[in-house]
């Protein structure tokens, strides 16, 4: 069974990434509206909290909290997201002590360095110690690590099949890639894709998950298909930022 921490990491990830597939614009009611807006005043207010936690050495290390969850699900709801209820009840089920437990899984990491190939047009929104993440328009671009747990299988495929598994049992409607190897910052990690329905278009939500140096890595990268776009082109890009990272202790 896939460790709890690990189910809140990632059920964090899917809804970061249903919050940029949010920036379309939708027709509501016969009026057109910029769902991207929605949430703004929440989005001002984690940001300001934020800065007053960073300012403050009790809580410098706090990242996230109940309350910036809670918010980021309300903001999904005035957009008029249908999330699957097994998604929706994990993410409304963490609670402080999930959060913090999460959180002591990186602290336990030590000093470490993220690096990644991105590309001319993605903007870093985020690069401190056991994370990565870069954004271009409704495109998303995430690393995460954690410390390796005893529970872990030391076999990477026998693992990312497991968290492949808990991914099923969030969704009811999404179409579910199988497990398959890749090679990353030298050595081997299970991939695989989940394609949701948001507002009538697919979004594709890639993950690949390794191990090094007692580390666990997982690493994501989403994008709209169908949008007009060369769909082939998007992925390959992403796959290729997400193929490119690496993670060394300093």
């Amino acid at each position: 069974m896939l460790k709890r921490v690990l189910a809140v990491v990632l059920a964090i990830c899917m809804m970061s990434a249903f919050l940029t597939a949010c920036g379309i614009k939708r027709k509501d009611d016969g009026a057109e509206k910029d769902v991207a807006a929605v949430g703004k005043e929440e989005e001002k207010s984690t940001s300001e909290t934020r800065k007053e936690q960073k300012d403050d050495p009790a809580t410098e290390e706090d990242s996230v909290s109940k309350e910036d969850l809670d918010k980021a699900l309300d903001s999904l709801d005035e957009a008029g997201l249908d999330m699957d209820d097994g998604l929706r009840d994990l993410l409304e089920s963490i609670d402080e002590e999930d959060i913090e437990a999460a959180m002591q899984a990186k602290a336990n990491l030590g000093d470490i360095k993220i690096t990644a190939d991105i590309p001319e047009g993605w903007t870093v929104e985020d690069s401190d110690n056991g994370s990565l993440s870069a954004i271009k328009d409704m495109y998303t671009f995430n690393v995460d690590c954690m410390a390796k747990q005893s529970y872990m299988s030391d076999d990477i495929m026998e693992y990312a099949q497991e968290c492949l598994n808990a991914v099923k049992g969030f969704f009811d409607t999404a179409v579910i890639s199988e497990l398959t190897s890749v090679d990353i910052d030298g050595t081997k990690g299970g991939r695989y894709h989940i394609d949701l329905e948001i507002f009538g278009m697919t979004q594709r939500q890639m993950y690949i998950y390794y191990y090094k140096d007692d580390m666990v890595m997982m690493v994501q990268g989403c994008y709209m298909m169908g949008m007009g776009g060369d769909d082939a082109a998007d992925e390959a890009e992403i796959v290729k930022m997400m193929e490119s990272v690496k993670v060394e202790r300093k």
